[in-house]
């Protein structure tokens, strides 16, 4: 086969695409699990961030640790129990359904509430700011 045709550089060049997108989608399936896990790790990182915890060197026990409840605030300002688990797509539940999430936490006696906010940031288009909020829940319900 003559290796300078047009024809031998596109049947390479195709066979090459069709291994590396199979290599990239394997790779891609194989991982989705340790990617979700860090996305939870990072967003439990990011709440213990907004109540002036840093540096942390295991989220999940200092997560656990001051973080009391996960509730969702309804349109009409009720607070409900989050059974659905522990939930990276805040922004879905807050478009889809109505609801925002509302950690409700426990730092040095004192009870804070970290509400998850999206929009377009300063800097960033659509960034994740998380705020913490403390007593303005407490003193409105």
């Amino acid at each position: 086969m003559n290796t300078n045709s047009n024809s031998y550089t596109i049947i390479y060049a195709s066979v090459m695409v069709v291994i590396v997108a199979f290599l990239l989608a394997f790779v891609s399936s194989s991982l989705k699990d340790i990617q979700n896990k860090n996305q939870e790790l990072d967003t439990k990182k990011q709440i213990l961030s907004a109540l002036n915890i840093r540096d942390v060197k295991d989220a999940d026990a200092e997560y656990n640790k001051y973080v009391k409840g996960d509730m969702l605030m309804n349109v009409d300002g009720t607070l409900t129990e989050n059974t659905d688990g522990f939930s990276i797509s805040y922004e879905k539940e807050a478009k889809e359904n109505n609801r925002l999430h509302v950690f409700v936490c426990e730092v040095d006696g004192e009870t804070k509430y970290v509400v998850p906010v999206y929009g377009a940031g300063l800097w960033v288009p659509r960034s994740r700011v998380l705020l913490s909020i403390m007593n303005y829940l407490a003193r409105r319900y």
